[in-house]
């Protein structure tokens, strides 16, 4: 159990934040097949700005995501790969997982728009958006209309996630079956592997 300890703490306290930042902070209402949102959390009227709601949620979002990875990667280093390479490429794949969640947090930050422009646009194609929109809450918009390259950017993003999300258990199921089968486990070993479908 201490080995997985560090990885099991970072994934609990990265998705407490989300959870509290989303649910509590910021609760953004997003406004259908546009990148404009209303935040409706307690961070609104506490004064917090726009910039640093998006960047510490999406930030936090993001490296659960990574956290997730860190904790399958963890247990396939334990069992399969400790005395192989992959014990110093470990620290190069996490650490670039980390960077990349971080920069692409902060390209999304550059690609604010100015509010103005944006939302006499959202209001312009969604007239009826200007119900939700009021002085002391106003809509915000995350990316400019005219950016085609944010749906790329957040696609890719997601892809390299959901990638290495589902590679380590698939590669962790694998190993395990190719276990199953080479070794001489007792039966009861053998049902229990069975049983959880390993």
């Amino acid at each position: 159990m201490k080995s997985v300890k560090w990885t099991m703490l970072n994934l609990h306290v990265c998705s407490s934040i989300v959870d509290f930042s989303l649910s509590v902070i910021v609760q953004p209402y997003y406004l259908g097949s546009t990148w404009a949102w209303l935040p409706l959390g307690i961070g609104v009227p506490l004064g917090i700005p726009y910039t640093v709601l998006i960047s510490v949620t999406g930030t936090a979002f993001l490296i659960t995501g990574v956290a997730v990875i860190a904790l399958f990667e963890n247990q396939f280093y334990l069992l399969f790969a400790e005395n192989t390479w992959w014990r110093y490429g470990r620290i190069l794949f996490l650490g670039v997982n980390y960077l990349v969640s971080i920069l692409y947090i902060a390209d999304v930050l550059m690609a604010i728009p100015d509010q103005a422009i944006a939302r006499a646009y959202i209001f312009r194609v969604h007239p009826e958006f200007r119900l939700f929109d009021s002085p002391e809450n106003p809509i915000q918009v995350a990316v400019a209309h005219d950016d085609s390259s944010m749906g790329t950017r957040q696609m890719l993003m997601t892809m390299m996630i959901l990638c290495e999300g589902l590679g380590f258990p698939i590669i962790l199921s694998f190993k395990m079956n190719n276990i199953g089968r080479t070794s001489n486990l007792t039966q009861n070993t053998t049902n229990f592997f069975q049983l959880i479908g390993i």
